[in-house]
């Protein structure tokens, strides 16, 4: 009998499992099958004290993926575990590449081309909310917090887990000299190992340059778009837009008040 793990896209699927190893400290596995009253519960754990997480594509069934002593996470963190792997799905299975597929394929996936985002200004909630909205229509698998993605112990083989993800960067003053290096660092590797990044700063970045505390480098990685929360609509459809027309437009893009209009 063939599997559908058999079928999967192993690049993926390590990547996939480093993600989650590297944010949660959970090793994952694979399961052809699982118990059918199970698949409406919202939590299941397992005898062994595993989390178990239906894996579905077009509400088809492929198996389950086993958390190894998920069980013993935080309610929210298992949600969170939860809606990464609801996202993956036929992302794991072998199929056609997307460039190869140009007619049907979403322009984001054929040019895989990464973004480095800066929100500036807002409230932490509305700088979450304008993520969250990018992450959505970049269809990437989790936007992890540069707090929890401890990048000082990423290595070469690690980095084909970031290009599938979000790192969000809450606020710039809270990152320490190295931190903020090893941010450019990030900004420098090719789009096929890298993330998308969202930078949340409380003032242009330009306006750092001129008081000398922000390097000329950062500034220019995150110069190509710059959001104004504050400035936003706050209507969930028009924000969309906003943030489609932000991610498919133009290479050079300054979001203000009367773009907006």
């Amino acid at each position: 009998m063939i599997y559908v793990n058999e079928q999967f896209n192993h690049r993926v699927w390590l990547a996939f499992s480093r993600l989650i190893e590297k944010r949660y400290r959970c090793r994952i596995r694979f399961s052809p099958a699982m118990n059918a009253l199970d698949l409406g519960r919202e939590f299941i754990v397992n005898k062994g004290g595993d989390l178990v997480v239906p894996l579905m594509s077009t509400n088809q069934f492929l198996g389950c993926i086993l958390v190894k002593q998920g069980g013993s996470l935080e309610p929210q963190i298992m949600k969170d575990v939860q809606s990464i792997i609801g996202k993956m799905g036929s992302v794991l299975l072998d199929m056609d590449s997307p460039v190869e597929e140009e007619s049907d394929a979403s322009p984001l996936l054929v040019e895989q081309k990464k973004h480095c985002i800066n929100l500036i200004g807002g409230t932490l909630d509305g700088r979450q909310r304008v993520a969250s909205s990018i992450q959505d229509i970049l269809g990437s698998w989790s936007m992890l917090p540069w707090a929890d993605a401890g990048m000082a112990q990423w290595n070469t083989d690690d980095m084909g887990s970031l290009s599938e993800i979000c790192i969000f960067i809450r606020d710039l003053q809270e990152l320490s000299p190295l931190e903020k290096q090893q941010l450019v660092l990030l900004g420098r590797l090719p789009d096929s190992m890298r993330p998308h990044l969202i930078l949340c700063t409380t003032r242009p970045l330009t306006e750092g340059l001129q008081g000398e505390s922000v390097d000329a480098e950062l500034a220019t990685l995150f110069a190509s778009t710059s959001l104004f929360i504050d400035q936003l609509p706050e209507e969930s459809l028009r924000l969309k837009g906003v943030l489609e027309m932000l991610l498919m437009g133009s290479s050079h893009l300054q979001l203000d008040e009367k773009s907006l209009v």
